[in-house]
């Protein structure tokens, strides 16, 4: 499944929770870490001394994974190198490897999606990388093809919109069906351009495109950076299906996992954006309150 780069070839804070601006002050010190090791262990391979590069490389990666947690994008970056930098023996190479992988780490401490195009009227701001947060949506139309094929399916839909003088939006949604077997991936079934408002066109069949209405839905999501694959789908289901499992007293899963890509392949890899998502609904006898460590994402907002 390579869709995600063949299908968008054509186009493409008013509520911010204080736990994010915490986690942002958290990112912005964790950068300026990263980047005193990386000029200290920079000189010290300059001047013949390896080792000594190695070792601030590793305190810095190690303080980050600590402070931003060990599943956030960085974390997962500097978590990776430390262990590929490990068997390694060469001190200069070990060093090399910390050094790429460092860099990696600012470059997700300091990412933001890029937007291509309007969100959708009353669409929640994409939400943060690698991180589980609970998503509200508001109601909204779309239309939708069956996946027949990553190229076909987008020229279906760009034919529709462009036909109907309907203006291109982001994201573009993905719809999926759960894998037959327990860890299996789940398998793309539809894709979907979503109209900018509720109020335009009207629903009905056109051709091999059926323009849907669809409720207002409350999702738990995370943010995904970089260019989107099978694998990547897998290990983003996974974390959300351990998430529901870990919230089951308060959260019960109520819809097939969908992912809305808001980037083209014209953006870098590295810079593409999309989220994973689940629809949830609260279990019977769960409190309104947010589930420990949920940060909500209003729609609209």
């Amino acid at each position: 499944m390579r869709f995600l780069t063949g299908f968008l070839a054509i186009v493409f804070t008013a509520f911010v929770p204080f736990s994010l601006a915490v986690a942002a002050e958290t990112g912005q010190e964790a950068v300026k870490s990263l980047e005193a090791a990386r000029d200290e262990a920079t000189a010290l391979a300059d001047a013949g001394k390896p080792s000594d590069a190695v070792t601030a490389y590793e305190k810095a990666a190690k303080s980050v994974v600590a402070s931003a947690g060990a599943d956030s994008d960085a974390g997962q970056v500097l978590t990776r190198a430390l262990a590929s930098a490990e068997k390694i023996d060469d001190p200069a190479a070990r060093a090399g490897r910390l050094a790429i992988g460092v860099q990696e780490a600012i470059v997700a401490l300091t990412f933001k999606p890029k937007m291509e195009a309007e969100l959708p009227e009353g669409f929640p701001k994409p939400g943060p990388v690698s991180e589980v947060i609970v998503k509200e949506y508001p109601a909204y139309r779309m239309a939708r093809t069956a996946m027949s094929g990553q190229n076909q399916a987008f020229l279906t839909l760009f034919k529709h919109i462009e036909g109907n003088g309907i203006a291109m939006s982001a994201p573009v949604e993905m719809g999926y069906r759960r894998g037959e077997k327990a860890g299996a991936a789940p398998e793309p079934r539809t894709m979907a351009f979503l109209y900018g408002k509720p109020t335009i066109g009207a629903p009905g069949k056109q051709g091999d495109v059926d323009v849907v209405d669809v409720p207002a839905i409350t999702v738990v999501s995370i943010g995904v950076r970089g260019s989107y694959n099978d694998e990547r789908m897998a290990d983003t289901s996974k974390r959300l299906d351990a998430w529901l499992e870990a919230h089951k007293d308060q959260y019960e899963r109520a819809g097939e996992p969908r992912f809305l890509g808001y980037n083209s392949p014209f953006v870098p890899p590295w810079q593409q954006y999309g989220e994973a998502q689940v629809p949830v609904k609260r279990t019977a006898g769960a409190g309104g309150g947010a589930a420990k460590g949920e940060i909500t994402a209003p729609a609209g907002r």
